[in-house]
C-alpha cells in the first residue's frame, strides 16, 4: 500500500503537468516555458541536493527517477511554475512584476503540501525544521526557484527569437543563480530566528511591491490553470485525511484548506472586485 500511493502521487502529477501543457498548445512561447520548466524541476532538485544536504527522496519507491530525482518532482515543478507564471499574466501583472508575482504566489501550494508529503514520506528533511518539520529554507528555496525561472525566461525570450536558446540559457543562469541564492541563505541564516527574520523581510517586501505597483486588471477564469492547482491542494488534503495525518497535526486542516481557497480566489478575482477603485483609492 506504502509503495501503491508513489504511483498515485506519479499519476496526480503526470495530469496537473498535462493540464498546463493543455493550455500551451497552440502557443510556442508558452510550451518552450512548460517545457523548460519541467527540465528544470529535475536539475534544480539535483542541485539543491548536493548543495545544501537537506533533504532526500525515496527514490526506489517511485516509479521513475531522472539523476536520483523522481520524475514526479519535475512535473510538479513544471505545474506549480507553470500556473503561477501564467496566472500572474491573467491578473494584468506587468513584465517586470511577474516574476515577483510567481515567485509570491507558488509558496502557497507548499505552505501545506511539504507538511503533508514529509509524513507519507515522499520526501524526507534532515533534520526536521520548525515548520511542521520542513525547513524555512524550503520556503525561500520556492520563491526563489520560481522568481528566477521566470526572471530569466522573460529576459532572453524578449532579447532573443530562437525559443530552443531562449529555453537553454534560462536553464543555466536560473540553475547558476540558484546556487548562489541557496549559498546566501546558509551564509546569513544560522537560527531559527535568523531564518524567519529573513523571510519576512523577502515577503513583506515583495508583497508591498506587488501592491503598490501592480495593476491588477483580471482577465477570464483560465480553467486548465485552476484545475491543475486544484489537483495539487485536492490530492495533499486527501492524503492528509487517508493517512490520519491530521490527527497528530490538526492545524494542517485549516491550513490546507486555506491554500485551496487562495487558488479560487485568485482566479477569480475579476468577478469579486472592482479593481479599477482600489487602484484609484490606493494611489490617492
Amino acid at each position: 500500500m506504502v509503495v501503491t500511493i508513489y504511483h498515485i502521487f506519479t499519476g496526480v502529477m503526470l495530469f496537473a503537468s498535462l493540464l498546463c501543457f493543455k493550455h500551451a498548445v497552440g502557443r510556442k512561447d508558452r510550451l518552450t516555458f512548460y517545457f523548460t520548466s519541467l527540465v528544470y524541476g529535475l536539475v534544480l532538485e539535483k542541485l539543491t541536493i548536493v548543495v545544501c544536504h537537506q533533504y532526500t527522496y525515496p527514490a526506489s519507491k517511485y516509479f521513475l527517477t531522472v539523476m536520483g530525482v523522481p520524475i514526479a518532482i519535475g512535473l510538479g515543478w513544471s505545474a506549480v511554475i507553470y500556473t503561477s507564471f501564467e496566472t500572474g499574466k491573467t491578473l494584468g501583472f506587468s513584465k517586470k512584476l511577474l516574476p515577483l508575482f510567481t515567485g509570491a504566489f507558488v509558496l502557497h501550494v507548499d505552505l501545506s503540501m511539504d507538511a503533508i508529503a514529509i509524513r507519507v514520506p515522499f520526501w524526507s528533511w534532515t533534520p526536521p525544521g520548525p515548520w511542521f518539520g520542513v525547513a524555512l529554507g524550503n520556503f525561500f528555496g520556492w520563491f526563489s526557484v520560481a522568481l528566477l525561472f521566470s526572471g530569466f525566461f522573460l529576459f532572453f525570450k524578449g532579447k532573443i527569437r530562437n525559443n530552443l536558446i531562449t529555453g537553454v540559457l534560462t536553464l543555466l543562469f536560473s540553475n547558476l543563480t540558484l546556487i548562489i541564492f541557496l549559498k546566501i541563505w546558509l551564509l546569513v541564516t544560522g537560527t531559527t530566528a535568523s531564518e524567519v527574520i529573513l523571510l519576512i523581510t523577502v515577503f513583506i517586501t515583495s508583497g508591498s511591491v506587488l501592491v503598490w505597483k501592480g495593476k491588477i486588471q483580471p482577465k477570464k477564469t483560465e480553467w486548465e490553470l485552476l484545475g491543475s492547482l486544484s489537483t495539487f491542494h485536492i490530492f495533499f488534503i486527501s492524503v492528509l485525511f487517508y493517512f490520519g495525518f491530521f490527527r497528530e497535526y490538526p492545524l494542517l486542516i485549516p491550513l490546507s484548506l486555506l491554500t485551496l481557497s487562495i487558488s479560487f480566489f485568485v482566479h477569480f478575482l475579476g468577478r469579486i472586485f472592482d479593481f479599477s477603485v482600489l487602484h484609484s483609492g490606493l494611489r490617492r
